[in-house]
């Protein structure tokens, strides 16, 4: 994949999370690939990534995700992203 494709799968991965769509993050996310999040170890393997985003416990609330900045450097992603919380 291109650093030019990379951007748009990770739009993808971003409307699925928005949409909670868990197993459409989950395959567009390649089979070695690692996710890293700021406060979490890195997932690495879409079975980390599918275990890690298993429903949250009832009454939890959802974030969305809206993207504030992102770049390719050296075939990386790097993503800046805000949490928006619908209002109860």
């Amino acid at each position: 994949m291109t650093g030019e494709e990379k951007p748009h799968v990770v739009r993808q991965m971003v409307d699925a999370w928005n949409a909670t769509d868990r197993e459409g993050i989950v395959s567009l996310s390649a089979p070695g690939g690692v996710l890293h999040g700021v406060t979490q170890e890195p997932l690495r393997g879409r079975e980390a990534i599918r275990e890690r985003l298993s429903p949250p416990a009832e009454g939890l609330v959802h974030p969305g995700l809206q993207i504030q900045a992102m770049d390719v450097v050296d075939g990386r992603v790097f993503l800046q992203c805000r949490d928006v919380f619908d209002a109860p």
